[in-house]
């Protein structure tokens, strides 16, 4: 079982064995003892323990999902959701509800938000998200199958702790979940997560007050918009050309590479790569036949040489052989 997340505005904590929600700026000291409770591979009841500590008043929303060999794990207070995959849910009751789950349940933590299609790997540590989900990949993992697990409790401890992994185990094949690197952010008071050098948000344009950036795994940088209709999430390097492949010398981080439909072949096979270096956007021509011009919001026109980084901001145009543009949108949702 393996957890992912949804970029957004609630703070979500991530260790080994356990994911949780809470209703806690990322920036709270709770929040840091929680993060080092998680990477001990604690269990649920240490999250719940570390949560409850400063009284019951503190955190009033929470949801936990706790991974194990007799199946999902689910605690939950407050007004947070866990939704499974039958389209049934669980909610607290009472102080909170601890629920037990078979083998193979997927189940989704939903803090607030709809869903957006984008969903990334997990890794340890905290992060801004809406919702978290715990994978139902155990059919073909090797673990074995979950007992009942009986019904739900309000109380803490009504189901049976599940133990860890075997030493062993290992996730079942097929590519790797992409997880976005770790920057220094700071947060509007949307919650959209910011450079720190920034004065207004890229999103929705609110003012930034001054703050101690932290920690974050990188959102999407926005959306390209191509003139094709087509539109590329910005969360990783991307390859564009009539038949992209990774380049020469490619350091093997995740790529998306996006074909160009071009019947007049004006555009080259291999085109033009887009860089992601913290918060900044790159573009490298990959030494294309007929050139790449970009247009900087309120400047002249730059062609670029040949692989030669070139940092763009957001708004700039950018046109591949004079025939194919884009546009970068800082503020676009991914489709």
């Amino acid at each position: 079982m393996r957890f992912t997340y949804q970029p957004g505005s609630g703070t979500a904590v991530c260790g080994p064995l356990v994911a949780a929600l809470v209703s806690l700026k990322p920036t709270h000291p709770l929040v840091s003892r929680l993060a080092s409770c998680a990477a001990t591979a604690a269990s649920a009841d240490d999250l719940v323990e570390v949560l409850l500590s400063p009284g019951l008043r503190a955190v009033s929303d929470f949801l936990i999902l706790e991974r194990g060999t007799t199946g999902p794990r689910v605690v939950v207070r407050g007004s947070y959701t866990a939704l499974l995959a039958d389209g049934s849910q669980i909610t607290g009751s009472g102080l909170l509800t601890d629920r037990s789950l078979p083998v193979g349940t997927e189940v989704a933590a939903i803090a607030a938000g709809e869903p957006t299609g984008v969903r990334l790997r997990l890794g340890e540590g905290v992060v801004l998200a809406d919702r978290i989900w715990l994978a139902a990949d155990e059919p073909t993992d090797g673990l074995p199958p979950a007992p009942d697990p009986g019904p739900a409790t309000a109380l803490l401890g009504g189901g049976p702790p599940p133990s860890a992994p075997p030493s062993d185990w290992s996730p079942p094949p097929g590519p790797p979940l992409f997880i976005a690197p770790v920057v220094l952010a700071v947060q509007c008071p949307q919650g959209h997560l910011n450079p720190p050098h920034v004065a207004f948000c890229r999103a929705c344009r609110q003012p930034l007050a001054a703050q101690q950036p932290f920690e974050a795994q990188r959102p999407p940088l926005g959306v390209l918009r191509l003139s094709t209709g087509e539109v590329v999430t910005l969360d990783r390097g991307i390859v564009l050309g009539r038949h992209p492949t990774l380049p020469d010398g490619h350091s093997g981080e995740p790529t998306r590479l996006v074909t160009l439909v071009d019947p007049d072949r004006d555009t080259s096979s291999m085109h033009l790569e887009v860089l992601l270096d913290g918060w900044n956007v790159l573009l490298r021509d990959l030494g294309s036949t007929n050139g790449t011009v970009v247009v900087p919001p309120g400047a002249p026109a730059v062609t670029l040489r040949p692989r030669e980084p070139f940092a763009i901001e957001p708004a700039t145009r950018v046109i591949l052989a004079g025939t194919i543009e884009f546009v970068w949108d800082a503020a676009g949702q991914p489709a």
